[in-house]
């Protein structure tokens, strides 16, 4: 499966899809978080919406995102890495974050993966690393 710089960001930005069933839908990418309360939790992301909830393979549950943070690196082969991105994004400009009265728990994630073909000028085997948070509540677990 071919994976490009913006696809792949745009799937770990899209915590997307509550549907019912423990497995991973067909056209879903699976994704482990960890979170501060101690729990860690895998999920599927799929979809088109940046703060949809995402399922928790397993359970009922879903993880609702309320604001992301992340950085994505790339490092082309024998060079060193490049900072291709970096930010946070709030649900609502913010307004939720600091509104919302459920429980919030903030959850790391991160996935790399190696370029097989030139894409936004980095050659083939360069390793790009996403590492981000979310800070979410937990809902139905």
């Amino acid at each position: 499966m071919r994976r490009t710089l913006a696809t792949g960001a745009a799937g770990l930005l899209l915590l997307v899809g509550a549907a019912p069933g423990s497995a991973a839908p067909p056209h879903g990418d699976l994704m482990t978080v960890h979170c501060d309360d101690g729990s860690t939790h895998e999920i599927w992301t799929s979809g088109n919406g940046s703060f949809t909830p995402g399922h928790l393979i397993g359970s009922t549950g879903v993880i609702v995102p309320i604001s992301f943070s992340m950085t994505i690196t790339a490092t082309p082969p024998g060079g060193e890495p490049v900072v291709v991105e970096e930010g946070t994004d709030l649900k609502g400009g913010g307004a939720v974050l600091g509104h919302n009265p459920r429980p919030q728990v903030t959850c790391s994630f991160s996935d790399t993966f190696t370029l097989d073909v030139e894409e936004e000028g980095f050659p083939p085997g360069t390793v790009v690393t996403f590492d981000g948070e979310v800070v979410a509540h937990l809902s139905g677990r």
